[in-house]
């Protein structure tokens, strides 16, 4: 790439060892890819306001604070809102075709689901608890607020909407056995006993949105590995040691 021409064995030896010289050429690579894309001036509009209402900027004041905390301007912070929205374009344009095999690969992980936790630390209480949801003698919601000792405790035990795959492991699994509405035997895990019963379970599905969000990992996937083939050229071509 012409632009990392300019750099003799000393800089990217220097920027190796502090770890700069691999992002270095990931921003070359995506700023070489997205080069041809355009924006109009309602797309950057669009841009920036959906960032302002993600974040709650809604006044100028609020805005100014945002820019000055994280050491931005105003042009500075609508270039990346930019080039963002120009990756996403460009991954629909070049991976939207792979993007329903990408996602069979990962709808597992993709699923949603809402459950219902309590954690006790004393295997009896946890036990006492059970039985007493179990048998209907008691509410979760109640017993959760009671007795549960994580943050779930202030929601009545609520998780979610979440992905699935953000669970740990053993209550993922725990989870992915359950029926809507069913409670699974107290599971020790990290110190504590959890009481778990599945609410609601969301398949994912390929929307628009998620056909995009596939799109750009793919593009994410590949803009990785030819970074790694670029970054092994130039180390490679100067003999300096992969870091």
């Amino acid at each position: 790439m012409n632009s990392l021409i300019c750099l003799n064995k000393a800089s990217i030896d220097l920027l190796n060892k502090h770890g700069l010289l691999r992002n270095l050429i990931s921003a070359e690579i995506l700023e070489n890819s997205i080069k041809e894309v355009s924006l109009s001036d309602i797309q950057k509009e669009r841009a920036f306001t959906r960032f302002c209402k993600s974040n709650n900027l809604s006044t100028k004041e609020s805005l100014d604070k945002f820019l000055e905390k994280n050491s931005l301007t105003i042009d500075t912070l609508n270039q990346t809102l930019q080039i963002s929205y120009k990756k996403a374009l460009y991954s629909i344009d070049k991976f939207s075709g792979r993007a329903e095999s990408r996602f069979l690969e990962r709808k597992e992980e993709l699923d949603s689901v809402i459950y219902s936790l309590i954690r006790v630390r004393e295997k009896y209480k946890a036990r006492e608890i059970w039985v007493q949801i179990n048998e209907k003698e008691s509410e979760f919601s109640d017993m959760a607020s009671k007795f549960s000792e994580g943050p779930e405790k202030m929601k009545q035990g609520i998780i979610g909407p979440a992905p699935l795959i953000q669970a740990n492991p053993k209550v993922c699994e725990t989870l992915r056995s359950l029926e809507p509405g069913e409670l699974a035997q107290p599971i020790f895990l990290n110190g504590f006993y959890l009481i778990i019963r599945l609410e609601k379970y969301f398949p994912a599905t390929l929307d628009e949105e998620t056909k995009k969000a596939m799109a750009i990992e793919l593009f994410e996937k590949w803009l990785k590995e030819e970074t790694e083939l670029m970054l092994n050229e130039i180390l490679s071509s100067t003999k300096t040691p992969i870091t």
